[in-house]
């Protein structure tokens, strides 16, 4: 068996190195980002080449022996990610080798190298510092230090032995197993699109440190999230959304990229526009943040072409952004594109099967195309798995409509269902278009005021509309169009 690397050394396998002083990983050179419970299990294994790990370990090296929410998903996940990041396969590994019923074997030769730093002039010691750590741990001490001081922290963080940070750059908390459960939350989020997992292992973070203001923020970004994808009907959680966006305004100096987004989430979603930190939001998305919310805010607006220039761009740079590509395939739906708009939310689908919001989007993409059947066959796949899901429901009632069987819709549009459509602004509209469809003109009219009096301004898209055909000739629905035009932009 190989000797084990120890710290202090730089551990190299295929075109990757691993500096185990720093935690850092590299490719030939080059920084690859990898943070939270994946870089831990990634070092745990190289530092035991050969060796069977058992997730039994990994379980106490994560929680520290205890299970915060679903400890078995969670270890999968977090494994996951250190093999897509080093474009390792569980059925053909080079790196980590799943050992059924057991664990985990790390199984790539290595090469163990002497980290060397860069002359300096050797600190001189007396008898009572000759037992602190070694040299090499003293550059992160520093980069720690600058970061936190970034951050607006203390002077004394620089004596911290080791860095805190957060996968989205944001302030962590003193507590580790918080910003632990923090990460996670987010590898949920971005690798599996599990939202309600990622709101519970947030809610962990928060429960282990209570003034966790990135967690709250989080926290409350994912009561939206909850929301718009169909997991909530719950008008409450957008007040307890905004009561933890203010705790945390309270609990920190100034403002950061977070504090913008959450902002920007919960006041979007509130149909509060006018308190949308719209500069702000438009400085985060030009020094390159994520311009999500941005684009949606131009998009209820009216507009098409600037958020749909921005979402290509994204998705141009990094292609495995689901909620970049969706938004892209809706835009292009909007523009009057849905051929266009169903290969880019298939190519979602593609990638996260599971994702329904992606699955509502492609189905009023298949109803502006007229591809009924495949509607039908989409939401068939999604009834056993999301069938109690209230964007499924409301799409298919929306669907049922269409296919001129209104007694079966009315009954799929119930009050739960209606409830979810008021929160969320793509649903509030298009149930407009579910009674357009019922051949109910004044709850299509009522529908619309709805969606417009919460800022819904998509006056080229609602004339477009082929499921709004019924009312062009309605002189309500001229007025309604014609007054929201004469507005000033």
């Amino acid at each position: 068996m190989k000797s084990s690397p120890q710290s202090g050394k730089l551990v190299e396998f295929g075109p990757y190195g691993f500096d185990m002083a720093l935690g850092k990983l590299s490719k030939q050179g080059t920084p690859t980002r990898l943070s939270g419970m994946p870089l831990k299990i990634l070092q745990y294994l190289v530092e035991r080449p050969g060796e069977a790990v058992s997730r039994g370990e990994l379980q106490t090296l994560l929680w520290n022996g205890a299970a915060y929410g679903d400890f078995e998903k969670g270890l999968n996940t977090a494994v996951n990610v250190v093999r897509r990041t080093l474009n390792d396969s569980a059925d053909r590994p080079r790196y980590i080798e799943t050992l059924p019923g057991q664990g985990y074997r790390f199984i790539a030769p290595i090469c163990v190298k002497t980290v060397v730093e860069e002359a300096a002039a050797p600190p001189v010691l007396d008898s009572s510092s000759r037992n602190q750590s070694p040299p090499s741990r003293f550059q992160w001490v520093i980069g720690a230090a600058l970061a936190i001081a970034a951050l607006g922290g203390g002077a004394w963080w620089a004596f911290k032995t080791k860095p805190l940070t957060l996968i989205d750059g944001s302030a962590p908390s003193s507590n580790r197993a918080a910003n632990d459960q923090y990460n996670l939350a987010f590898h949920f989020l971005a690798f599996q699109n599990d939202i309600q997992l990622s709101r519970k292992t947030i809610e962990n973070a928060l429960e282990l440190d209570p003034h966790f203001a990135s967690a709250r923020l989080a926290h409350a970004t994912m009561l939206v999230i909850e929301i718009y994808s169909g997991y909530s009907n719950d008008g409450n959680d957008l007040l307890r959304a905004e009561e933890e966006l203010h705790q945390a305004e309270q609990a920190r100096v100034g403002s950061d990229d977070l504090l913008v987004t959450t902002q920007a989430g919960v006041y979007f979603a509130q149909g509060r526009l006018d308190r949308v930190p719209l500069a702000r939001l438009e400085e985060l998305s030009r020094r390159g943040g994520d311009p999500t919310w941005l684009v949606l805010i131009r998009m209820v607006g009216g507009q098409i072409e600037q958020p749909l220039a921005i979402m290509r761009e994204r998705v141009e740079n990094n292609p495995t952004n689901g909620p970049s590509r969706m938004f892209l395939g809706e835009l292009l739906r909007m523009k009057g594109d849905p051929a266009g708009a169903i290969q880019a939310l298939q190519r979602v689908l593609q990638q996260s099967p599971s994702f329904v919001p992606a699955a509502w989007f492609l189905t009023m993409a298949y109803l502006d195309a007229g591809k009924l059947e495949q509607a039908r066959a989409l939401l068939e796949g999604f009834r056993a798995s999301s069938g109690k899901n209230y964007a499924w429901r409301h799409a298919w009632a929306i669907l049922l409509a269409a296919e001129g069987k209104r007694d079966e819709a009315r009954l799929a549009m119930d009050e739960e269902t209606l409830k979810f459509a008021r929160l969320t602004f793509s649903a509030t509209s298009s149930t407009a278009d579910f009674y357009a469809l019922q051949g109910d003109r004044t709850k299509a009219i009522e529908w619309l005021q709805l969606a417009i009096a919460r800022g819904d301004e998509r006056v080229t898209y609602f004339r477009r509309n082929p499921r709004l055909a019924t009312l062009r000739d309605d002189p309500r629905f001229q007025s309604l169009l014609n007054s929201l035009e004469a507005r000033p932009k």
